[in-house]
């Protein structure tokens, strides 16, 4: 599980996320060191068998290099879709196809 850590304090929601960064503290990149950190809609990539399901959801993004930082409430959002669509497809709209090319004769 990822907690975004905002020079070493933890967010443990994405509210209080939100709260630190508009307060104008910096929350620099972990891995970047980056101080552009923005709420952004994502769709996060979750493969059940041979499909690939995508999750909107927000998160902080850094800006500079694109990492995504998940706050408690999240993951366990993420974790609950994921296993749901483990035991059954509930909620998916078709959007689009995925096809693989394959050489007859090998």
């Amino acid at each position: 599980m990822t907690i975004a850590c905002c020079n070493g304090i933890v967010a443990r929601t994405l509210a209080e996320m939100s709260i630190y960064i508009k307060r104008r503290k910096v929350m620099k990149c972990v891995i970047c060191h980056g101080e552009v950190i923005k709420v952004t809609d994502v769709k996060e990539e979750v493969v059940v068998g041979n499909d690939v399901v995508y999750i909107p959801i927000k998160v902080p993004v850094c800006k500079t290099c694109g990492e995504r930082y998940y706050d408690r409430r999240t993951m366990q959002f993420l974790e609950e879709v994921e296993g749901k669509l483990n035991k059954t497809q509930v909620g998916l709209k078709e959007v689009g196809k995925v096809l693989v090319y394959e050489e007859r004769g090998q």
